[in-house]
């Protein structure tokens, strides 16, 4: 799928939250597919079917998404969101295993400007501005977003630089760490 046509779809999966990428990757002719990972740090890679007997994999476009299933829910949704913005804004030609999602959101976005745009587009996808800003308008407090959006805390920080810890974070420090 090309730039254009995507962010032409791309609005009608944000008209309301959460974003389900799951259902956008399908759109855009994505196969999906859940297996366990050797490298427990990659969450999810973005590969080429490149052989007639793979071919049973490929739902049109010829790429799959291969998503770690022993990662949490919140994480898979953001790796799935990165690999469609990588999809999207990446030059595919004579590539088969395009990237995995372990470099989302490291030190290459602030050495490598596309690696910076499609962190910006993964985040814009499943947290767009326009719903933050009518939950906010709403009432609902920065904290909420992330089981409002299905995302994991962490994405807060990525996007806003607003970080949510869990409760046991202050219930269990010790007094070296109250603060």
């Amino acid at each position: 799928m090309d730039k254009e046509t995507f962010f032409q779809i791309l609005p009608e999966f944000q008209e309301k939250g959460p974003v389900n990428v799951v259902k956008l990757a399908q759109r855009m002719n994505l196969g999906i597919y859940c297996s366990p990972m050797l490298n427990p740090a990659i969450t999810g890679k973005l590969i080429r079917v490149k052989s007639e007997e793979t071919k049973k994999f490929d739902k049109g476009a010829g790429w799959y998404l291969l998503m770690n299933r022993d990662r949490p829910a919140g994480v898979v949704k953001e790796s799935i969101a990165y690999l469609i913005a990588k999809f999207v804004l990446t030059d595919l030609d004579g590539i088969n295993l395009l990237s995995d999602s372990v470099r989302f959101r490291t030190k290459s976005i602030y050495t490598d400007p596309l690696e910076s745009e499609i962190n910006k587009l993964a985040l814009e996808i499943i947290l767009p501005d326009n719903l933050v800003k009518n939950e906010i308008e709403k009432g609902v407090y920065i904290h909420e977003l992330p089981s409002l959006f299905k995302v994991d805390p962490s994405t807060l920080s990525a996007k806003f630089g607003y970080t949510v810890y869990p409760i046991d974070f202050w219930v269990n420090a010790n007094k070296e760490n109250e603060i």
